[in-house]
């Protein structure tokens, strides 16, 4: 299918289904400036430096598509790819048989037409969502300025591995029309007294281990405000979040909200999706309680599990997640600091009219001698660890550098094993809910 674009200065001819540049056209300083701006919002390319940002602003080409137009077409290869100037674009199955399922939205700075770096079809469509502008780069231009041996392509293209990948499982998920009944997702939520025990590594894994065998199918939001870290350490670049998401489709119904929330979400390579709370610090002060209670309530049936990292603070949305969750877990480390929050935590849980038998402590041994023994966390919590995480050395930082998750890489580790034990309790919970 052709582009319909439209003519300006910088725009290709109607009906070119490739955006081309006669070869003495060259673009205006005020248009290098523009192009350069994008260059440097896209998070796909932040670790180039500035001279060859310059050189990439040098060498794109605007291309203008209406709304509805074909930018990317599923099952073709490309030879550039795509970065949003300006508008939206879908990511779809592109299923020709049927409505085609919105798997993601790509705003401002938001990459597409990846599959052109690996010489392979498209596995899904990009459909422009409004009027909008985006900025193309083909190969050879790219090449000149970012060789495939330099380490910032060699990431480029991990990254549009990771995606397609994901992308892949969660049209998977749509066509086996494996959806659980609406509401019907348990929510795990994860909350510890104080930062750095190791909590949202363990978010994570857990993720992953519930994804084993279930691609798609498993949900994790970051609610850690105000920085929401979990993206950085599964290696992955959000370019939309829960607050935008809920701020976009909040005036339509339901199914439009969850679709909005669904396709804000990243996949991971192990299989699960991430969807982190907001993109900006400021965002933080704006997301409210109802955004947040609505948003896990309308995506509990678009999945099988719905992983929430809640951070170590307990505001108004903290607590009220700690209401729907079915599992609440505590992550806390063998330190008088972290002992006294966790004690208190669960004196107001018990407040709340949260049961024990909802609550699960994971005691994660940080360091290789534990300050306090494992005899004393019990009797100060009055809970017996239901899972310990041993000294692992530094196993969870590399896998952070990585972006890669132990469950997957180390299954062995420590955090693996926790993992999989914490998932048999989820697992198991299920499995008596069925029964009754």
């Amino acid at each position: 299918m052709s582009i319909p674009f439209r003519h300006d200065a910088a725009a290709p001819a109607a009906g070119d289904a490739r955006p081309a540049r006669a070869p003495d056209a060259r673009p205006r300083p005020s248009q290098i400036i523009r192009y350069l701006g994008v260059l440097e919002q896209a998070a796909a390319l932040f670790a180039l430096p500035d001279h060859a940002l310059r050189r990439l602003a040098r060498r794109a080409r605007p291309v203008e598509l209406a709304s509805g137009a074909t930018l990317v077409q599923r099952g073709t290869t490309g030879d550039s790819i795509y970065l949003i100037d300006r508008g939206a674009c879908h990511v779809t199955d592109g299923d020709e048989g049927g409505a085609p399922t919105r798997l993601a939205s790509l705003r401002d700075g938001d990459m597409c037409g990846g599959s052109a770096l690996l010489g392979e079809p498209s596995p899904v469509a990009v459909i422009a969502a409004t009027d909008c502008r985006v900025l193309a780069l083909d190969l050879p231009s790219l090449r000149a300025v970012v060789p495939a041996d330099d380490p910032v392509a060699v990431e480029l293209r991990q990254q549009v591995v990771n995606r397609e990948t994901g992308y892949r499982a969660m049209a998977e998920r749509v066509r086996r029309d494996a959806e659980l009944p609406a509401g019907d997702a348990p929510i795990v939520a994860l909350y510890s007294p104080r930062g750095g025990v190791g909590r949202t590594t363990i978010a994570l894994n857990l993720a992953a281990q519930l994804a084993q065998g279930h691609p798609g199918q498993v949900l994790m939001v970051d609610l850690d405000l105000p920085y929401a870290p979990a993206a950085l350490l599964a290696g992955l670049v959000p370019t939309d979040s829960l607050a935008r998401a809920s701020w976009s489709g909040s005036l339509g119904t339901s199914t439009e909200l969850r679709d909005a929330l669904t396709s804000a979400a990243m996949p991971h390579e192990s299989g699960f999706l991430l969807l982190p709370a907001t993109l900006r610090l400021a965002e933080s002060e704006l997301l409210t309680t109802e955004q947040v209670t609505t948003a896990l309530q309308t995506v509990r049936g678009a999945f099988r599990d719905i992983v929430v990292d809640l951070g170590s603070t307990l505001g108004g949305f903290t607590l009220a997640v700690c209401d729907l969750a079915r599992h609440l877990v505590m992550v806390v480390s063998p330190e008088l600091q972290s002992l006294k929050g966790a004690r208190e935590a669960l004196e107001l849980f018990r407040d709340l009219h949260i049961p024990d038998d909802r609550i699960t402590i994971v005691l994660n041994q940080r360091q290789a001698d534990a300050a306090v023994p494992r005899e004393s966390v019990e009797r100060t919590l009055g809970i017996a660890p239901a899972v310990e995480v041993r000294h692992d050395g530094g196993r969870a930082d590399r896998a952070a550098l990585a972006g890669t998750m132990l469950v997957t890489t180390a299954p062995k580790s420590e955090i693996a094993r926790a993992a999989r034990q914490l998932a048999d309790i989820v697992e198991g919970a299920r499995n008596r809910k069925e029964e009754d």
